[in-house]
């Protein structure tokens, strides 16, 4: 849905969470594991420019979501940097 941030939801967060965020976290958990037994294996996540800056006021709940992708991407590279 396109909205600006002062029109976004409860119901909007969860759901763009739930769709968004809960899915690579449990994608990460599944595929890390299996990861580490290969050393050239490796997990990329594309959030876009819309996970580091807000270009379109309406686009304000992807960016969210996007930018919570990239903070988890972040907490899983420095959780396993020793596995690099």
């Amino acid at each position: 849905a396109s909205k600006v941030a002062s029109e976004i939801t409860a119901s909007d967060w969860a759901e763009a969470s739930q769709t968004k965020v809960l899915t690579q976290l449990l994608a990460a958990q599944a595929l890390l594991p299996l990861l580490h037994s290969h050393d050239e294996a490796s997990y990329t996540v594309v959030t876009g420019s819309l996970g580091e800056r807000l270009v379109v006021p309406p686009m304000a709940l992807t960016c969210m979501a996007n930018a919570a992708v990239y903070g988890l991407v972040i907490a899983l590279l420095a959780e396993h940097k020793h596995h690099r």
